[in-house]
């Protein structure tokens, strides 16, 4: 009985509205987004209620970081069909840009309270929560997309960062970065800052081993050469501090003036 609705309600549909949207379609496959909005908006001159074709609009629109344009089409894709996932993802993702945090997690909760496991959507909230330095739960929504999402190494290592940057619980930020290293043993960030982590606890061997590490991954970095140096300086090592100054030195002569 539902499939012959569906059947019927594609039946009603003008032709012009279902022809006009592929060719809004099409426009904005070829990135032609400003001549796709104008086709988008003849479809809805035959289908006002056409909800492809406000959420299409609206991503033409964001291609163009015509936010409040968007957000208006994405509003009405919501007024259509409240319960669309993508259209508050993709609002709140304009509204994370435009700086609206607090906005931008309300519409991603409103994600989450449709689709409990949307990762992108959890992601996105804990970074948000991370700038508005709510660590605690930022930290809680990087753990619970780790549970769903245990191959994705991103919430451990901003866990990670978090842990070592802001909250200097150092020993749980190595822990964090050991886990990103399991997924990615060449991530440079991960054993820079796993070095660093070990260098506040004191353990500076190790910490210098972290930091070989990641200048086997990116020999050209500036800022482990300094710190590596910061290391041997507080392991009294004054000939190793230099030796590293100079290799830190030499790299920013390099960047500025080539070989």
């Amino acid at each position: 009985m539902e499939q012959d609705n569906n059947d019927k309600s594609l039946e009603s549909e003008p032709i012009e509205a279902v022809s006009w949207y592929n060719i809004g379609w099409n426009l904005a496959d070829l990135g032609r987004y400003e001549d796709a909005i104008d086709a988008y908006d003849k479809a809805l001159e035959y289908n006002p209620e056409k909800i492809e074709a406000w959420y299409d609009k609206g991503g033409s629109l964001e291609e163009l970081e015509w936010y409040p344009e968007a957000l208006d089409a994405y509003e009405m894709v919501l007024g259509l069909d409240p319960k669309n996932a993508e259209a508050w993802f993709n609002k709140a993702w304009i509204l994370d840009e435009i700086d609206q945090y607090q906005e931008a997690i309300d519409a991603y909760d409103k994600v989450l309270e449709i689709d409990e496991k949307h990762v992108d959507a959890m992601f996105n909230k804990a970074n948000i929560l991370n700038k508005l330095d709510e660590y605690d739960d930022a930290i809680t929504s990087y753990d619970q997309l780790s549970e769903i999402d245990p191959e994705n190494p991103a919430p451990k290592f901003n866990k990670g960062m978090i842990l070592v940057l802001k909250l200097g619980e150092y020993q749980k930020a190595i822990k964090c970065f050991d886990k990103t290293l399991e997924l990615i043993p060449d991530d440079y960030f991960s054993w820079h800052y796993r070095g660093i982590a070990l260098r506040k606890l004191g353990k500076l061997q190790e910490s210098l081993d972290s930091f070989d590490k990641a200048l086997k991954v990116d020999e050209n970095e500036v800022i482990t050469y300094i710190d590596k140096g910061d290391t041997f300086k507080e392991m009294e090592n004054t000939e190793k501090a230099t030796e590293c100054y100079n290799k830190a030195l030499k790299q920013v002569k390099k960047s500025f003036y080539g070989d």
